[in-house]
């Protein structure tokens, strides 16, 4: 019998050193992970729209059925329409597919994980939790920082005097 623990373990690592070598590029500017901070945020909608939809339609009863099954299908086509607009845009800035895919690799699973994370120290039900969520998001911003290729766009309109 093979041991399930190690054979997971020799399948995360060749993932891990491709994931690896993806940031290690995009920190070199090889690829063009995020192109300003605006990209950020729509790769989190990939995690935002689900939860919106859960939060509106999940506290409707049975007799809501229909309206439901219509705000799924909104969901999915509004998620779709997320993916083509990030894979779109990732194509505009990185012109090779192989770029292409490693920008991919890296930015969608950091933009998730950094709205999940910023999601859970507003909602986990316990403090430690939340301090938890709110660490791991504090430790993303270095990374996600160092990732994104222009750093003077897309940022919040400044109270500065013109």
């Amino acid at each position: 019998m093979e041991n399930t623990e190690s054979s997971w373990v020799l399948m995360l690592v060749p993932i891990l050193l491709l994931y690896a070598f993806g940031v290690w590029m995009g920190f070199n500017k090889k690829i063009v992970v995020f192109r300003n901070y605006n990209d950020i945020f729509v790769v989190g909608l990939l995690f935002i729209i689900p939860i919106v939809f859960l939060t509106l339609f999940g506290f409707m009863g049975e007799d809501a059925s229909d309206i439901k099954g219509v705000a799924l299908y909104a969901c999915l086509i509004l998620e779709f329409i997320t993916i083509v607009f990030i894979i779109i845009r990732t194509w505009n800035d990185n012109k090779n597919p192989l770029k292409l895919l490693f920008a991919l690799f890296i930015k969608i699973p950091i933009g998730i994980f950094f709205f999940f994370h910023i999601y859970g120290a507003f909602t986990n039900k316990t403090r430690t939790s939340r301090g938890s969520s709110m660490f791991w998001s504090l430790m993303m911003l270095p990374l996600i920082y160092g990732l994104v290729a222009d750093k003077s766009t897309g940022k919040m309109p400044s109270m500065s005097k013109r």
